[in-house]
């Protein structure tokens, strides 16, 4: 039987399959004829350290929690994938090494080709902040990994050219990242319902992200907006972060705490829902790797506004797929809003445009069979 085993090496998978790191459970669950070995950390003692499904199994090292939860992620996270990799690859047959993310656990394979170098060593780039303003030594680490990849795939055309900056001789594909066509076809959505949960008026012009609450995703930028504009335009923020509390005080510094609903995280298979229920999405991001957000809200019918920063460039085309706005000018972000609420004809446009784009190039079975075309190139 021909060997299609992959090993994924992974800082983020850390929940359970069902709901795990978004582009390698879709690669996994998509390619049914390769067999997945997924190590990666486990920061939660009730995480178990196995876990089998369907075609792939996955591997947890760490302690939980405790002294070394503090640590564990820089200091000894590589280390420990490595010798968790060494002991698989000592048992078994792989075509290749697939590492999502320059970072810890790709760190653990750029050591793994030291011992193995004949192995082909994939490295999925998808990281999402300012990669030129981290400090030196997370840039350093970064260039050897990069450099030690046999082939490099890419999310977007902006971390496509930064890796060729890096004068990188491995093979450079971009593949996005997607989202489920199908879990938006055809759904009736309750809008009243969601709004009553929100706590919103049916007639209420609703604003709606979905976002971390980290700087780079400029939320504070979105809460000033709303802020300018009239009573009956609501935002509604999905997710959580280390900035909530200051987002949180800067809305009762602003008196629009009436205005502005902080919903936390929520289910991956109810924000359709949520979606679908608002007028239109906003985020005015410092810098993002791609903005599967963004994808979302365009495969769930309703605009898009963001900035033109990162790889969001790949699909924002401004007046055509969505509306690119300043993340520096509030008042800008607040125009782009009401435009797109006024505008009935220009808005139409941008959303069946982006719902071809989506179809086209955005799909998560496309995106998983061009990881299968990467996988069969390299392991020949």
């Amino acid at each position: 039987m021909e060997n299609k085993r992959i090993l994924i090496l992974s800082t983020a998978y850390l929940p359970l399959i069902g709901g795990s790191e978004l582009a390698i459970f879709n690669v996994v669950t998509r390619l049914p004829d390769y067999e997945f070995d997924i190590v990666t950390g486990r920061p939660r003692k009730e995480l178990p350290p196995f876990e089998e499904s369907g075609n792939a199994r996955v591997y947890r090292v760490g302690y939980g929690p405790g002294i070394f939860n503090v640590f564990l992620p820089k200091l000894f996270l590589p280390l420990m994938i490595f010798l968790k990799t060494l002991n698989l690859l000592l048992k078994n047959n792989y075509i290749a090494i697939h590492a999502f993310q320059a970072s810890q656990a790709a760190g653990a394979g750029w050591m793994i080709k030291f011992i193995f170098p004949k192995i082909p060593f994939l490295l999925t780039m998808q990281e999402g902040k300012d990669l030129n303003n981290q400090n030196w030594l997370t840039r350093f680490f970064r260039q050897l990994i990069i450099h030690k990849a046999d082939a490099i795939t890419v999310i977007s055309s902006y971390l496509g050219d930064y890796v060729r900056r890096s004068d990188c001789e491995g093979i450079i594909r971009i593949i996005p990242n997607g989202v489920d066509a199908r879990l938006y076809k055809g759904m009736r959505v309750g809008k009243e319902a969601i709004r009553k949960l929100w706590g919103i008026p049916n007639d209420a012009k609703v604003v709606i992200t979905t976002s971390r609450l980290v700087s780079k995703n400029n939320i504070a930028g979105l809460i000033k907006a709303i802020s300018l504009l009239s009573e009956n335009y609501y935002l509604v923020i999905i997710g959580k972060g280390e900035l909530e509390d200051s987002l949180k005080s800067l809305v009762e510094n602003l008196e629009v705490k009436s205005k502005i609903i902080f919903m936390g995280e929520i289910a991956p298979s109810k924000i359709p829902t949520h979606l679908k229920a608002a007028d239109v999405f906003v985020r005015p991001s410092f810098s993002e790797g791609l903005g599967n957000s963004f994808l979302e809200a365009m495969a769930a019918g309703i605009p898009v506004i963001g900035s033109d920063k990162g790889g969001i460039r790949d699909f924002l085309r401004d007046g055509k797929t969505g509306l690119v706005c300043n993340p520096d000018n509030p008042n800008d972000i607040a125009e782009k809003i009401t435009r797109t609420l006024k505008d009935g004809a220009l808005r139409e446009k941008m959303i069946q445009n982006a719902l071809d784009l989506v179809s086209r190039r955005y799909d998560w079975q496309i995106i998983a069979e061009e990881y299968g075309e990467v996988y069969r190139k390299i392991a020949t």
